[in-house]
């Protein structure tokens, strides 16, 4: 039967090109190929397909990730790319590449092949350990304030010099953080993570390191996930501000459209510390918010609620926040991240000398930045920077901060 102008029309069926190349009839499928027009970066992932078919997988990964470089939103690619990683062990790798998809890509199919790859890879290697190393440089290590005197709103009180004063500082962070997970019923984990981070600065009274540990119950399904449990840190400090943490977390992220995920997270805490007992008490945060892709990235946005009930009335708040990110990647390997957070915190009774109650406004903007091409080994760096205002009526806590990161992480 002859064909129709429209059946002559239509592209050739992917399932076509990966049998003519599962058969190793490499020509015939170019020529299929080549009847749909292709630019370099679908030739590129041909060749690709077909090394990974050959069972050249170094050669195809490199192919695919070069892919990527020119259309970092190539999802066929991503996914190859993933599946060619766990089949080389490279369990990490690949596990990175399919939770990316599984938060990009609309497809409900997809998901649960994702899913599944990531369930195979926790079977593999349930054990995770990362290495993380960052110099730091901060115009305002302590938030100390910008301000030089304090007005005491109360009679008979002179003004006074504040001497909590902003000071620069530099220093490295060293950090290392691992997690167990075991699998169990139908998409269903329990994780057991923990790190340990600590800072050191070129004045030792900023120095600070901290641990957590966290327990979590979960699920994993192509919908979206959710995990509750306990959790505690504890902190170090060399300006005597120690203290400890114990509490419970929960999370839940939804597909509630093809494009949007809803997400939910909430803690409960209680803090302790060792020298100021009096900010001793509970802490109870909530936040909700979109992510959905834009313009080629990822755009997240939503709320966060903070209540703070330590011993003393006038330190206690209730904080309200709004936040934006957005993510994306170019072609050359650049990525950048935007984000921007502002709100206000209200305290309960009035601030010692000031004659009301504390009232602070903050905002926060910051930029990371990280290029595929630049590189310390197999490491690639990554700088993150932002800029942040608050404002007080109590003085000693009106400051300004612009502190930079620069990191590298390795997994083990």
């Amino acid at each position: 039967m002859a064909q129709t102008e429209a059946e002559a029309d239509k592209p050739p069926a992917d399932a076509d090109l990966v049998a003519l190349i599962a058969a190793g009839k490499i020509e015939q499928a170019k020529a299929l190929y080549a009847t749909i027009n292709p630019n370099e970066t679908d030739w590129l992932f041909f060749y690709a397909r077909v090394a990974k078919a050959e069972g050249r997988l170094d050669d195809a990964i490199a192919l695919f990730r070069e892919v990527l470089r020119h259309d970092p939103q190539h999802l066929p690619a991503q996914r190859e790319l993933g599946h060619s990683l766990l089949l080389i062990a490279e369990y990490r790798a690949a596990a990175y590449h399919f939770r990316d998809l599984l938060e990009r890509d609309s497809s409900s199919e997809s998901r649960q092949s994702y899913i599944h790859f990531l369930d195979q890879i926790d079977r593999l290697r349930p054990f995770s350990l990362r290495g993380r190393f960052a110099l730091v440089s901060s115009s305002n290590v302590n938030r100390g304030s910008s301000e030089s005197v304090f007005n005491p709103g109360v009679p008979d009180v002179p003004s006074f010099d504040i001497t909590s004063k902003a000071e620069a500082g530099h220093g490295v962070e060293l950090g290392l953080s691992g997690h167990h997970r075991w699998l169990y019923g139908e998409r269903s984990r329990v994780t057991f993570d923990w790190g340990l981070l600590g800072h050191k600065y070129d004045k030792s009274i900023h120095d600070r390191a901290s641990l957590t540990l966290r327990l979590q119950k979960g699920t994993l399904n192509e919908k979206g996930q959710w995990s509750v449990g306990p959790f505690a840190r504890a902190t170090w400090e060399a300006d005597d501000g120690d203290n400890t943490a114990v509490g419970v977390a929960a999370s839940y992220d939804r597909r509630v459209t093809e494009q949007s995920v809803l997400f939910i997270s909430a803690a409960a805490e209680y803090r302790h510390y060792l020298n100021f007992d009096a900010q001793d008490g509970p802490l109870y945060s909530l936040q909700v918010g979109i992510a959905r892709p834009v313009a080629g990235g990822q755009l997240s946005g939503g709320t966060r609620l903070t209540f703070n009930r330590p011993e003393r009335a006038h330190q206690q708040y209730d904080g309200q926040a709004i936040f934006t990110n957005y993510r994306k990647s170019w072609s050359g390997g650049l990525n950048l991240g935007f984000s921007l957070n502002a709100g206000r915190r209200g305290y309960g009774g009035d601030f010692p000398l000031l004659g009301e109650p504390r009232n602070d406004r903050f905002y926060q903007f910051g930029v990371s930045v990280q290029h595929d091409s630049l590189r310390i080994g197999r490491l690639s760096p990554v700088m993150n920077c932002f800029v942040g205002k608050t404002y007080s009526n109590a003085a000693f806590f009106d400051h300004n901060v612009t502190e930079c990161r620069l990191s590298v992480t390795k997994r083990f």
